[in-house]
């Protein structure tokens, strides 16, 4: 009887070991899981992440709100895989997952991103990154492979002077402006749509300033870039640049064009200054 006893134990043993790792692999499987692509245009050359970058993370239902408490802005961070500070467990019910880089504890909300266009010292301005998963996840289904995408257009102002200019050609900074004032230096990414779109508040209108520490030649032009959100340009002058040479600015009309999202356009400008400091792109 003992020995029977024993058997009936053991198997009772075995059998909860089998069960506790059934459940924990369940629990495990269905533990949201991240994987990213970028895909490049002509306004970048890198298309891959690195160690350290960090990404925020946005599960959400069908109604477009959080998945579970708690989903909007998980900061995840990249070290050969993607590491969430906060696992999202996925459910019977799918889920959409969208992302953005880089991560900013201070966003909030699960209806857009905020994005600010100012120069931030050396660092330059922020270059904003958007993707959302193919499909959706679930319980079955918990792989999230993102496709990213740049929200913003790149400006190269390629910059020399005229072999008849005077002066030193020192250029302290180049300014886009708007005379109708219908320019915004912040903006939003909303989340539905994945494009940015510029600002609802009044005082996020204003100039886009970019200091630079150049001297023109006659020779080569040298290049600054300014990141804009996309927009159409109707009519040439419906903005304008300014640069300031030599400690006065020197003011240009914008042509007619289409900035779209993730692609680069360069301006050749050729400084030939005058009493009146304007001029065009050629």
């Amino acid at each position: 009887m003992k020995r029977i006893y024993l058997l009936c134990a053991c198997a009772a043993f075995l059998s909860s070991c089998t069960n506790d790792e059934e459940i924990e692999k369940n629990i495990s499987s269905s533990i949201l899981q991240i994987s990213t692509e970028i895909t490049t245009r002509s306004i970048i050359e890198s298309s891959s992440f690195n160690t350290g970058d960090e990404i925020g993370i946005y599960v959400l239902d069908s109604d477009g709100n959080e998945y579970t408490k708690g989903t909007s802005n998980i900061k995840t961070t990249f070290n050969t895989q993607w590491q969430m500070d906060m696992p999202v467990a996925l459910a019977e019910s799918p889920a959409t997952v969208c992302a953005y880089y880089p991560y900013d504890s201070k966003q909030e909300g699960y209806y857009a991103i905020e994005i600010d266009l100012k120069q931030n010292g050396e660092k330059g301005q922020t270059d904003y990154l958007f993707g959302r998963a193919e499909g959706t996840v679930n319980l079955t289904s918990p792989n999230a492979n993102i496709r990213f995408h740049h929200v913003l257009s790149r400006l190269t102002f390629a910059l020399k002077r005229s072999a008849s200019d005077q002066g030193q050609g020192v250029v302290s900074s180049i300014t886009l402006r708007s005379p109708s004032n219908d320019l915004y230096h912040k903006g939003y990414i909303l989340l539905r749509e994945g494009i940015a779109h510029d600002s609802f508040a009044n005082m996020d209108r204003g100039e886009i300033k970019i200091n630079t520490n150049l001297t023109l030649n006659s020779e080569t032009g040298q290049k600054v870039d300014m990141l804009v959100i996309p927009r159409t340009l109707a009519t040439a002058g419906e903005l304008t640049l300014e640069l300031t040479i030599d400690g006065t600015p020197y003011i240009i009309d914008m042509p007619a064009a289409t900035w779209e999202a993730g692609q680069q356009y360069t301006y050749p400008v050729t400084i030939n200054r005058t009493d009146t400091h304007t001029g065009t792109t050629e």
